[in-house]
């Protein structure tokens, strides 16, 4: 499948219009010579709306994390257990010390993307500022988001296994204003 591009609908709404490249990713000047074809509905693939990108979010689901990096390299991708209520911000637990950290403090921002395991796929991806770094945070806080991911007697044994890390774990919260919420189920 080539490049898609997406303009918003509505708040709320569905997705307004769908392009695609004619035939697998361009080369970077093909993209100046060649404008995109408009897709024909049944290629389209369907936008979720608000409510539904929001619940989808805040299912306990592995998010993939990415952060700017150096000069010259890709961004850090990397698999993170996280926090999220609708209509408020993201939340990550990450070591203090870690290259994550450093990054995620030095670009200011992070995105995070969600899936379905299974077809037809759905995910999510979000990208915003960090609003918020919190330098410590409890064996309850871990606790609650270990629960979330390996339910209560699992949680549990995870974070007391793990509890004289705590006070090097520090929680990074973001606020998503740039969303992409794709559900492939409705085509």
């Amino acid at each position: 499948m080539g490049l898609t591009s997406w303009q918003a609908g509505p708040p709320g709404g569905r997705v307004a219009s769908w392009r695609r490249y004619p035939s697998g990713v361009p080369a970077l000047g093909d993209l100046r010579a060649a404008p995109p074809r408009p897709m024909t509905p049944e290629q389209a693939v369907a936008i979720m709306t608000i409510q539904e990108r929001e619940s989808f979010l805040a299912e306990a689901r592995v998010g993939v994390l990415g952060v700017a990096a150096s000069s010259g390299r890709g961004p850090m991708l990397v698999p993170v257990w996280y926090h999220y209520r609708p209509g408020r911000e993201l939340t990550v637990l990450t070591e203090r010390g870690s290259r994550k950290a450093a990054l995620i403090r030095a670009a200011g921002q992070i995105s995070l993307c969600v899936q379905t395991e299974q077809p037809p796929y759905r995910y999510v991806s979000v990208e915003g500022p960090v609003t918020k770094i919190e330098e410590s945070v409890t064996l309850e806080a871990r606790r609650a988001l270990a629960r979330r991911y390996l339910g209560p007697a699992g949680g549990g044994r995870y974070v007391e296994s793990t509890a004289t890390v705590t006070p090097d774990i520090i929680a990074i919260q973001m606020l998503p204003r740039h969303w992409l919420a794709v559900d492939q189920g409705r085509r």
